[in-house]
């Protein structure tokens, strides 16, 4: 899917921003446990805001009276960049998949914005850990920061979540979210038996710097 932010009239290119300041092109939050991948091309250059978190992992899942630890958190940035115009792909994850008896849903997803060569511009985050059985799952990590960065509002790796119990039906808590938008808690980590929550990104047009 390749969504384009504005169109030049008649084909054209005019000397004016096709944007206005604080302008949406991207808001992009899975409500399914399937990733959201696809491409933006910006047309013109100019400083924008990027809001970007990976996915939560799983719970590490029970195995009969052994209780394991929840998922850890993503990770998350927010940014303002500088974007030439040109194409940009991004990929956002779902939900990781529930865990239960002797399994688990797994690590989260990763989340992505990058160029098309992925050399001038590469966000990258990992989500959250988990693996069955353990008892202390990692958070997700900020695997790339290349681009012309104004200002970190947050870059910030995903929080840990530890834990077992021999209570059955007990939930350890999974990692919390890092970044929390419109209250819903992106990239948390789920507690023993439960699903991470997916990642999150925007993309908003700040100015023509």
């Amino acid at each position: 899917m390749t969504i384009r932010g504005a169109f030049w009239p008649m084909g054209g290119k005019r000397e004016i921003c096709p944007y206005t300041a604080n302008q949406k092109l991207l808001d992009i939050r899975p409500s399914s446990t399937s990733a959201v991948s696809g491409s933006i091309e910006i047309l013109a250059d100019g400083r924008f805001k990027l809001e970007l978190e990976a996915a939560g992992g799983a719970g590490s899942g029970w195995q009969d009276e052994n209780v394991w630890a929840g998922g850890g958190s993503a990770a998350a940035i927010v940014v303002e960049v500088i974007l030439t115009a040109g194409k940009y792909n991004y990929s956002v994850p779902g939900k990781t998949k529930a865990s239960g008896f002797w399994t688990s849903g797994g690590s989260g997803g990763t989340a992505y914005f990058k160029s098309s060569n992925a050399s001038a511009v590469n966000f990258t985050v990992t989500g959250g850990k988990s693996t069955y059985g353990s008892t202390n799952n990692a958070g997700g990590t900020v695997s790339s920061f290349t681009g012309t960065v104004k200002k970190t509002v947050l870059k910030k790796n995903g929080n840990a979540a530890s834990g077992w119990t021999n209570a059955p039906g007990a939930e350890n808590a999974g990692g919390a979210s890092v970044y929390v938008v419109d209250n819903v808690k992106f990239g948390a980590g789920g507690s023993t038996t439960k699903a991470g929550n997916q990642g999150f990104l925007r993309l908003t047009f700040i100015s023509e710097e």
